[in-house]
């Protein structure tokens, strides 16, 4: 029952984690930085940033995303 529950709230989630197991850890810890950006929380937010390119190196492009918006702010 619990099974069938996740499936339906998030499929793609449910059946690409097993093939893309980084994917999930990663696009957590991207969101969590961007939001502590909002907050202007940035020493949390490079924490969580550093924490994602740990995950997947590609995540670097998503981390020169909020060092620019920090600089444009």
């Amino acid at each position: 029952l619990l099974s069938a529950f996740v499936v339906s709230l998030f499929p793609l989630n449910y059946f690409f984690q097993f093939l893309y197991y980084t994917d999930v850890g990663s696009t957590l810890f991207i969101l969590l930085c961007y939001y502590e950006h909002l907050k202007s929380n940035y020493y949390l937010s490079a924490l969580y940033s550093a924490i994602a390119v740990f995950f997947r190196q590609t995540n670097i492009v998503w981390t020169v995303f909020c060092v620019g918006l920090v600089i444009l702010n």
